[in-house]
């Protein structure tokens, strides 16, 4: 018994070496077809992750074969991170947004105001990732940006088919905007971010908000390494890294197809070849998907000319859905590029996707959306979920920037500026009760004189400036205690311009109607009228406009001076080296000055000039005889000594100096009545 037992047991342990050793040489053969090219980062790396992928997809197909489970269903198995742990910097939650599983990351660190918001769509090729599978990166960016990272778990291809993924992330996006506050987030600050086939969630969701009028809308696009056509599979990058790990060329068409719900092996090559793209569709998609809209740097070596198969179109109906901008981005219409939020694209050189992102950087440029560009030069597809590797610094320098992206331009206007106008929290005051309230659900505050009143006070209801965007309660706290002080009245200041129709409904029964409150201030019955200072409000802004934009002047101007000045040369021998650097710095000033207006068109440069030396007119001299002549039409200013001469005086014609532009009689009167000349001289002097 012992015997056969034994027996078994050598049988399997042979048979297991066999299949291992059988799978080592698939792995390895398979894995030496792959092209490893001279300037990438981490070969070594790579090779051994291209070898475990391959060993990983050929037990997934043995198990195919044996009917245990699918190839997919296989690698989604060993995809299953462990749980979450906790993190002492950031909170973390997994919930569900309308139905889609989510992870919020949230720092722990206290913030100013509103956080900002990143909308964060996995990678995979629609087929594997998760949200613990990127769970690094989302940690990564919330604790380095400091904003609120959601990380949206949309359901996978084969099971669940396009428009699956897309219809997941559109409405994760869509609760978030409409709840941003709820997490702390302000929704005039969210960005929509995503790698490779979350790239191409984020534009097709991007898109897919242009036209939402009843949501915020996002402040910007990141993608990296993007997948955004599935039309032209011969474009320079899928011909120069055909081969190259992580993303095989036909992997490409491979999980695409999956996604689409209808992959097999003969329909992979057809898509290959471009036999699914009809004659009418190639002329359309010829100015967007054409070699001239990729930089001749990337088309310059290993390109060869490639013209699609002929159509087939059993081919294409099997596959017509990857021709929606839902599914292929890049084919959007002028009318949704143009209304698309700014964008930040991630591109790698040795990356089959390469392409995919700069058509799409294009069409976005052409249509004049702002593109923040990084392009790898050493990366392959993937090297941004190898930032945390001890080798791997190409992949924390993508992250890095796209990080940098993130944290500097994920503020929007009104986001940057509605903390600044946060102002400090109401003080008691001695002379008023204040108290908090809501009045049909809008945040009020009701400032009541402390003062005994003869009879029912009269009511202030005061609704404060700021645009409709700014504004607060306690940004005009002082306005409101003031009124309530000088005037004895009871000041209601309201405190949600955004409520528009509440507003109006409050503002109404406040004209026509006793208002009581009870609590703090007993029963008190209020007659209102209404405070407007927006008109003061406009005015203080546009002064406010002004003195910046002079201020801003100014400073430009010095920064000019400065400069130009720092070219002059002062010897050391030079008589008054402090007077002579004042005057050339103030000459300096001046002709900068000239030439702006010249520039602007106000006024000449000598034009401008010459005002600036018209002098205030002669004053009386108690030692001189002063008068305005003509001789021979030339004007003339003689200045006489009033002392007595014995016999005529000595005469002095004076001609000013100027540079034959500038420089007048009035200019020359201090020299002209210097004493050492006059005076001491005697002379009669003519200007």
């Amino acid at each position: 018994m012992y015997e056969g037992l034994a027996m078994l047991v050598t049988v399997v342990a042979v048979f297991l070496l066999c299949c291992v050793l059988l799978l080592a040489g698939v792995t390895y053969y398979e894995s030496s077809k792959a092209e490893i090219p001279p300037g990438i980062a981490n070969p070594k790396l790579l090779w051994r992750i291209h070898a475990m992928t391959i060993a990983f997809s050929n037990l997934g197909k043995t198990c195919q074969k044996l009917g245990i489970c699918s190839e997919i269903g296989f690698l989604h198995k060993l995809m299953r991170f462990s749980k979450t742990e906790e993190d002492p910097e950031l909170f973390m939650k997994n919930l569900q947004f309308e139905g889609v599983p989510v992870r919020v990351y949230q720092p722990r660190s206290p913030s100013v105001g509103d956080r900002k918001g990143v909308m964060f769509f996995h990678g995979g090729g629609f087929v594997f990732g998760s949200i613990d599978s990127h769970d690094k990166h989302c940690r990564y960016i919330a604790k380095t940006s400091g904003a609120v990272v959601v990380s949206v778990g949309y359901r996978l291809a084969p099971e669940h088919r396009y428009p699956a993924a897309f219809d997941d992330c559109l409405s994760a996006t869509t609760h978030f905007l409409k709840t941003a506050h709820e997490h702390g987030v302000d929704s005039s600050s969210i960005i929509i971010c995503g790698d490779s086939a979350g790239g191409n969630l984020t534009a097709a969701v991007c898109q897919a908000l242009v036209s939402r009028t009843d949501l915020p809308k996002p402040l910007a696009q990141v993608l990296i390494y993007p997948a955004v056509q599935m039309v032209d599979y011969n474009l320079p990058s899928y011909q120069q890294n055909s081969m190259v790990p992580l993303l095989l060329r036909e992997r490409t068409v491979f999980y695409k197809l999956h996604y689409l719900g209808c992959f097999c092996d003969d329909l992979c090559k057809e898509v290959l070849l471009g036999s699914h793209v009809p004659p009418e569709m190639r002329r359309k998609l010829s100015k967007w998907l054409s070699i001239d809209n990729i930089p001749k740097e990337f088309t310059a070596k290993g390109y060869k000319t490639h013209n699609m198969a002929a159509f087939k179109n059993n081919v294409y109906e099997k596959v017509k859905r990857v021709f929606e901008p839902h599914f292929s981005p890049l084919l959007a219409e002028e009318s949704v590029i143009r209304l698309l939020p700014k964008a930040y694209i991630l591109t790698c050189e040795f990356d089959v996707l390469r392409d995919d992102g700069l058509l799409y950087k294009r069409r976005l440029e052409d249509n004049g959306i702002p593109v923040t560009w990084y392009h790898v030069k050493d990366g392959f597809h993937g090297v941004v979920s190898f930032f945390d590797g001890p080798n791997c610094s190409s992949g924390k320098l993508a992250l890095d920037n796209a990080k940098t992206f993130l944290k500097l331009g994920i503020c929007s206007e009104f986001g940057f500026l509605r903390p600044l106008m946060r102002f400090s929290r109401t003080a008691e005051d001695p002379e008023l009760y204040m108290k908090n309230l809501q009045f049909e659900g809008v945040p009020v505050r009701v400032y009541q004189p402390r003062s005994p009143s003869v009879g029912n006070r009269k009511g202030v209801m005061f609704f404060h400036g700021g645009g409709f965007i700014f504004g607060s309660i306690d940004s005009y706290d002082n306005h409101c205690r003031y009124i309530a002080k000088t005037s004895g009245a009871v000041v209601v200041s309201v405190g949600s311009l955004t409520q528009l129709l509440i507003l109006y409904t409050l503002h109404h029964q406040a004209r026509t109607q006793v208002q009581g409150f009870t609590g703090h201030f007993g029963t008190t019955t209020t007659t209102t009228t209404t405070t407007s200072c927006r008109m003061w409000e406009g005015l203080a802004m546009l002064v406010t406009v002004v003195a910046v934009f002079l201020l801003c002047c100014v400073l430009l101007l010095a920064v000019v001076t400065c400069y130009e000045c720092s070219k002059a040369e002062m010897p050391p021998e030079i008589a008054n080296p402090k007077l002579l650097w004042r005057y050339h710095a103030m000459n300096i000033a001046v002709f900068s000055l000239v030439k702006t207006f010249l520039k602007l068109g106000i006024c000449s440069e000598f034009g401008f000039l010459r005002s600036l030396k018209r002098f205030s007119r002669t004053a009386e001299d108690p030692e001189l005889y002063m008068k305005n002549l003509q001789f021979e039409g030339v004007p003339v200013r003689v200045y006489q000594p009033r002392s007595p001469s014995v016999g005529d005086k000595k005469g002095v014609m004076f001609f000013h100096g100027g540079g034959f532009m500038f420089g007048s009689i009035g200019k020359e009167v201090n020299d002209c009545g210097s004493p050492i000349v006059l005076y001491c001289g005697g002379c009669s002097y003519v200007s």
